[in-house]
């Protein structure tokens, strides 16, 4: 499915107005935003009275046009990294990440076996990153031929249709610079071999939930719960085979806590973690 970039009010109506008609909602998103926050769910027409409506206003009269598609049924969102060089463009890892309800970026599963996806897609899943990751590489190279360097990484989703066939939607970002996908497979490479991972980020509203007063005290039930465990790996390189590792200072955290966390092949339990966020689909 490909979105359409319009620059009047009343052209967005008009397709809005087409996807209405045909039982489908609708996707309007800006074009510069930040971490999926720019990204708003049409179900009607009436919505174009309120906030929605204003919002939409705003974004043209700011950013000159607005992007309106069809709105998916979203399963799993990917991303892919590059690094974009004057040699050429080398492609990294493909990762499952996480979003909040605004789209907002929460964390990604981590290891080189794919993980975050059902047993059953998983298949599907590598049939598709094997076919995606031509079309990044001409993407890739055609940034550098605009005369980009450095690095980048792309959004997608796989989605269900009416079906029940799981589908791709190849680029849904493209962000030339350090995402929070880049930074997660450098933090990837400080795990054991063959262990799985995730890295997270945990609103402090959400913590607070769960009944804890501040981060300090949630981050000592997350320690006591998956203590670190360092193994080595050769050469005197220490990596974790188990355990969380916090990425910012919980003692400091105002909005967010980011954790790192990982676990052994055998023991992959999160679920500690999972029943207290129910939005990671551990």
């Amino acid at each position: 499915t490909v979105g359409g970039s319009f620059q009047a009010s009343e052209d967005v109506e008009v397709k809005l107005r087409e996807l209405f008609s045909q039982g489908k909602t609708a996707m309007v998103k800006a074009p510069y935003g930040t971490a999926g926050t720019q990204i708003r769910h049409l179900r009607n027409l009436e919505e174009l009275q309120g906030k929605l409506g204003g919002w939409i206003r705003n974004i043209l009269h700011d950013q000159g046009e607005i992007i309106v598609e069809q709105w998916l049924d979203k399963v799993y969102d990917l991303s892919i990294q590059m690094e974009v060089s004057e040699e050429g463009t080398e492609l990294l890892e493909v990762r499952s990440f996480i979003t909040g309800r605004q789209n907002e970026y929460r964390g990604t599963y981590l290891g080189k076996k794919l993980s975050g996806f059902a047993e059953e897609d998983l298949r599907f899943i590598h049939i598709l990153v094997a076919k995606w990751r031509p079309f990044i590489l001409n993407l890739g190279n055609c940034l550098r031929a605009e005369g980009y360097q450095g690095p980048a990484g792309v959004d997608a989703l796989i989605w269900r249709d009416l079906k029940g066939n799981l589908k791709l939607k190849p680029l849904v970002e493209l962000n030339p610079r350090w995402t929070m996908g880049r930074v997660a497979l450098e933090l990837e490479k400080k795990l054991k071999p063959g262990v799985s991972g995730l890295w997270a980020f945990l609103p402090l509203r959400e913590i607070k939930k769960q009944g804890y007063e501040n981060a300090e005290g949630f981050a000592s039930a997350l320690v006591q719960k998956y203590p670190l465990k360092l193994v080595e790996v050769g050469g005197g390189e220490q990596r974790i085979e188990s355990g969380v590792v916090f990425t910012n200072d919980p003692a400091r955290a105002q909005e967010v806590l980011t954790v790192f966390l990982s676990c052994a092949p055998k023991t992959k339990d999160f679920s500690w973690l999972k029943s207290r966020f129910e939005w990671l689909s551990l």
